[in-house]
Formats: structure tokens, C-alpha cells, sequence
């Protein structure tokens, strides 16, 4: 949460940033969220719903990894 919140924060810095979030809001909410509203809504949301959206979406056990032992 806090790499998302950093996230924000920085692209707020920047001029085009702000425009394409401020449309990206009007195309998806119909408004635009207020800053700290986008930082409440990051606040709120719990480690259990990360892993409820992961186990959901973006499906783990069809991943593959690779391991490196030592010599």
C-alpha cells in the first residue's frame, strides 16, 4: 500500500499526471476524486482483499518460479 501511496503522491508532482488522472476518473467514476479520497480508498483496503483479488484474478497456482540453490 505504501508503494501505491508513493505512487500517487509523485505522479501528482507532475502536470500531465494530474490531467490524465483527473480524465481517467471522469471515464471510470463519472467524477473526479479528490487526493486524499484516492488515498483513503488505497488506506482502507485490506491485506486479506489483496490476496482474495490475486487468488481471483490473476491466479498463482499457474505460475511458475524458478529457485536457485547454492553449490
Amino acid at each position: 500500500k505504501e508503494q501505491i501511496k508513493s505512487s500517487i503522491i509523485i505522479a501528482q508532482e507532475s502536470l500531465s499526471e494530474r490531467m490524465q488522472s483527473i480524465i481517467k476518473n471522469q471515464l471510470t467514476f463519472g467524477c473526479s476524486k479528490p487526493f486524499a479520497e484516492t488515498i483513503s480508498i488505497v488506506e482502507s483496503i485490506s491485506s486479506i482483499e489483496i490476496f482474495d483479488f490475486i487468488v481471483k484474478y490473476l491466479h498463482p497456482e499457474k505460475w511458475s518460479s524458478i529457485v536457485f540453490l547454492p553449490k
